[in-house]
């Protein structure tokens, strides 16, 4: 991976990941909104959302009233599950919209990298692959490359969708361990810097939304100049 792969890390978040994952799976149903609340000053509680409603619920409106609930208990916003064309979140995102849920929800997006680990992931997932797509892979199954190549063009024109429809701010990417299509469909959004530190680091960090990625004009506060910022932590 590139080094400047890296720099999009969180170096809290990557040291504490392990003993938070531990406490969550020994937390007790009864407290678990206690949790919530005493964690939210380091943790920010997320919630996964289904798209096409949770495999093992009855159906989908009881899946969304569950999400609802979850909400309710405390979580701060939701990444959604994959899907495979934008109409179904925009449609997920209006229904969750109407029962009450306001927090933010980030479409969750898997780029498709290979015919069998698409099959694996489907089938894991008990979802069925759109018939435009399952045409457009099939005759290149044999050929990774081919169908990498296919993915991250589709990936690009769903996240443009998504991105042009208003209703997020950031968009939540599937790697799967395998970062080099991810980072060519950000590079097609104008999403991805190869250096992100390099526009500002001192003191500010390189931005999070896709709609400051162009951004090379800030208002002017003196004492937040690089210099300035160096030299208050130098005389404390």
């Amino acid at each position: 991976m590139p080094a400047s792969f890296f720099a999009h890390f969180h170096e809290y978040g990557k040291h504490h990941a392990r003993f938070f994952v531990i406490i969550i799976a020994q937390i007790q149903e009864e407290s678990y909104k206690f949790f919530l609340r005493s964690l939210r000053v380091q943790f920010v509680p997320v919630i996964p959302g289904y798209p096409h409603g949770h495999p093992d619920c009855a159906n989908y409106d009881e899946d969304i009233q569950h999400l609802k609930e979850k909400v309710d208990a405390g979580a701060d916003f939701i990444i959604t599950q994959l899907f495979f064309e934008a109409s179904t979140f925009i449609k997920f995102y209006h229904d969750c919209r109407r029962i009450g849920i306001t927090v933010p929800i980030m479409p969750g997006i898997l780029p498709i990298q290979g015919y069998r680990s698409l099959h694996n992931l489907t089938k894991l997932s008990k979802l069925e692959v759109p018939r435009n797509i399952m045409d457009a892979i099939l005759p290149i199954k044999d050929d990774d490359a081919a169908i990498q190549k296919f993915g991250i063009s589709f990936a690009v024109n769903m996240c443009k969708e998504l991105l042009n429809s208003g209703l997020v701010n950031g968009l939540h990417f599937y790697t799967l361990n395998r970062e080099v299509a991810t980072i060519s469909i950000l590079t097609e959004l104008g999403m991805w810097c190869d250096d992100p530190l390099s526009l500002k680091t001192l003191p500010w960090k390189a931005p999070a939304s896709h709609k400051r990625c162009t951004e090379d004009v800030r208002p002017i506060f003196w004492a937040q100049r690089p210099k300035s910022y160096i030299h208050s932590w130098r005389v404390q």
